[in-house]
């Protein structure tokens, strides 16, 4: 897959030079509440990168150091976006990253045909990247739907990203100023942080947390993805009535229930069909219809029955097996909730 400027010179381990003697400035790439975010030109390869600009008084200088030190610890990851350096002029320091190109938003906005295969795909990767997180102590505590592509255009708020490298995007996971690293000597984390819709329930109960929050949020992401809607609340709540919908689950999203019967349901009277056999409808409407295969021009009325069976069937299964892993992330209580590592053994992501 390639890594993003990959040649770039590395000033990771200065400290704090200066930004202007390294760097030139571009075109603004986004803003949010912690800076901006422009595109940067090494003065010296002409390798252009994105740079974050935040002033130390606004933000809080240890704010801006502690994630320098916890963003250095992952070093180069091909599902993290990489950090090159920190600089200083003065009050303003400059974060100089990887140059991502879009969110995982606009991927799916602009792939109308996003295949199965592409979207176990990236969710694996997204997987893989909280995984490497959590292996070295690191929780994120703002994965959302914001994922970016190294090679052009950064998204303020964007978490993730993707890079447009030949025919496989690679995402990667971005923005690391609400990460927490835990020493051997840390206590359970109690403060509420990152988006209102991507809490977990345990964060916003006072309850105590570590790296299952991570995984409620990739399960809230996944379920966007997938149905186009939160779990939990409406779209146009305000946070605290949103922060109330999710402290409001007791086991699972009443969603995810209610959807799991109906597809038990669904499947029980597929199979009755088949049992019967009866011919039944292609499921799942165009996202995944344009998934199946061409039905032959010449075949007979039994041949094509068969046919249609087997592909209902099987794409009611992946709607299973897609549902059992969302379930599986969204489970109220943190020590059933699936571990990074359980959700890449999942049925849904390794088969």
């Amino acid at each position: 897959m390639g890594s993003c400027a990959g040649t770039a010179r590395d000033h990771a381990n200065e400290a704090y030079p200066s930004f202007y003697k390294n760097y030139s400035f571009g075109g603004i790439l986004g803003q949010g509440s912690f800076g901006h975010v422009f595109i940067a030109e090494d003065n010296l390869t002409h390798e252009t990168f994105a740079v974050k600009v935040q002033k130390g008084r606004l933000t809080g200088e240890e704010y801006i150091q502690y994630e320098t030190a916890l963003w250095r610890k992952l070093g180069a990851h091909v599902h993290c976006v990489r950090l090159y350096g920190m600089y200083q002029e003065a009050d303003v320091y400059f974060t100089v990253m990887e140059k991502c190109m879009c969110s995982l938003w606009e991927r799916l906005t602009d792939a109308p045909k996003w295949t199965v295969a592409d979207l176990v795909g990236d969710f694996k990767q997204i997987g893989i990247g909280i995984r490497y997180m959590h292996s070295l102590r690191i929780v994120h505590r703002d994965i959302k739907l914001g994922i970016e592509l190294p090679c052009g255009l950064w998204l303020a708020g964007a978490n993730l990203a993707l890079r447009l490298a030949c025919e496989h995007p690679t995402l990667k996971i971005a923005d690391f100023g609400l990460a927490h690293f835990f020493t051997k000597t840390s206590k359970m984390l109690m403060k509420a942080r990152g988006s209102a819709a991507y809490m977990a329930p345990e964060m916003l109960a006072g309850e105590g947390y570590a790296y299952s929050i991570d995984m409620w949020s990739f399960g809230v992401l996944c379920y966007v993805v997938l149905l186009g809607q939160f779990p939990c609340g409406q779209s146009n709540m305000s946070s605290a009535e949103m922060k109330q919908a999710i402290l409001e689950v007791e086991t699972e999203p009443v969603r995810l229930t209610r959807l799991a019967q109906q597809l038990k349901r669904e499947l029980e009277e597929l199979n009755q069909r088949q049992r019967n056999k009866q011919p039944s409808a292609v499921k799942g409407g165009a996202a995944e219809a344009h998934l199946s295969p061409v039905v032959p021009s010449r075949v007979s009325d039994d041949e094509h029955t068969r046919w249609t069976n087997t592909v209902s069937h099987a794409l009611l299964l992946r709607r299973v097996a897609a549902l059992g892993f969302v379930q599986g992330l969204l489970q109220r209580d943190p020590l059933i909730r699936l571990t990074a590592q359980a959700a890449l053994r999942s049925d849904f992501l390794s088969n």
